[in-house]
């Protein structure tokens, strides 16, 4: 008995003069066949190498600190970078992820879903704020206000550190907490890779610390 191998190469090459054939013939009728792309579905954060190694061999961070930066990591929304709280879809109704969507971490959060005691969030996040890992977003004008910070305080992780998303799209709220405190900066830590934001521009960007440097003498 004889198995022959089938031909996928000349097979694939039968579908797509198919293809073509129909795509002529809807066009005729104003209509166009569209290539679907697959989506990956999985979410990621991006470790920015060269500043994470640049604080490793400055010991800019502690070893509990570099743990606990690690498990937030797996908690950061999509472009923003904030610390939300993840939904496990195996455990929770429709309606009850909907409730859910769009909701900043806590400290009794992060101890919840990290299992670690009180103490042991306030003082690592604490510390990841005082270093300018962490960034925290006051609302400015409801301080002035009540004469201290009332309602949500989203957490952010430092874009320059790890970033959800497309280095070249970072949110521009995140960007100018990142510039206008600019902790690491202020603490010597020349990392090779800085944030930016142009004037009008939607999205910051990571740039080399050369351009970073170029830009800073020609900002207005």
């Amino acid at each position: 008995m004889i198995i022959r191998k089938k031909n996928t190469s000349f097979t694939l090459n039968r579908a797509i003069q198919n293809v073509n054939k129909e795509e002529d013939r809807v066009n005729d009728y104003g209509f166009s066949l569209v290539r679907f792309k697959r989506k990956n579905k999985a979410l990621f954060s991006q470790i920015i190498s060269e500043n994470v190694h640049y604080l490793s061999i400055n010991n800019y961070l502690s070893s509990p600190e570099r743990a606990f930066l690690f498990f937030l990591s797996s908690v950061l929304e999509m472009h923003s970078n904030a610390l939300m709280i993840p939904i496990d879809k195996t455990k929770y109704k429709k309606e009850d992820k909907n409730s859910l969507l769009g909701m900043y971490m806590t400290i009794s959060d992060i101890c919840r879903i990290f299992k670690i005691s009180r103490t042991q969030a306030s003082k690592n996040i604490n510390a990841l704020l005082k270093k300018g890992i962490v960034l925290e977003y006051v609302n400015s004008s409801m301080k002035e206000k009540h004469g201290r910070v009332v309602g949500e305080r989203p957490l952010f992780l430092n874009p320059e550190i790890i970033f959800a998303g497309d280095r070249n799209r970072i949110n521009a709220i995140l960007a100018k907490l990142v510039m206008e405190a600019d902790v690491l900066e202020r603490e010597s830590m020349k990392l090779p890779w800085k944030v930016w934001l142009s004037p009008h521009d939607e999205y910051a960007r990571l740039v080399t610390r050369k351009k970073y440097l170029e830009y800073k003498k020609v900002q207005p």
